[in-house]
């Protein structure tokens, strides 16, 4: 099962002409992680472009365990990307998690601006 993508309803907001700021779940499925990320396109979000994305937090399930970073497709970071990748760490140590690591029940919020 992939990465499940959920807007949180009503979160949707306009930050000016050509903005628009959403807050999304991401729900992995079971041993599905890829090394270097899940990538997330701009339009399985709705959007055209990304201008930015954020990780707001992960449920009690993560438990100090892992944390996520959303990651630029380009370095340094443009406007107008049409993906980012989720990646996910093991906090004791700051490797990224193995290839197929089962992160099913982790729970990660997250907020993206683009248009």
């Amino acid at each position: 099962m992939a990465l499940t993508i959920k807007e949180i309803p009503d979160s949707r907001q306009m930050m000016g002409p050509s903005c628009t700021l959403a807050s999304f779940i991401f729900a992995p499925g079971s041993s599905d992680y890829v090394t270097g990320g899940y990538v997330i396109s701009a339009s399985a979000l709705g959007l055209g472009h990304i201008y930015a994305a954020d990780t707001a937090g992960l449920n009690a399930a993560s438990n100090g365990t892992y944390y996520v970073m959303t990651l630029a497709q380009t370095n340094p970071p443009s406007p107008g990307l049409t993906q980012v990748k989720l990646q996910a760490f093991v906090a004791a140590t700051g490797a990224e998690v193995a290839n197929a690591a089962n992160l099913s029940g982790h729970i990660i919020v997250g907020q993206i601006w683009g248009y």
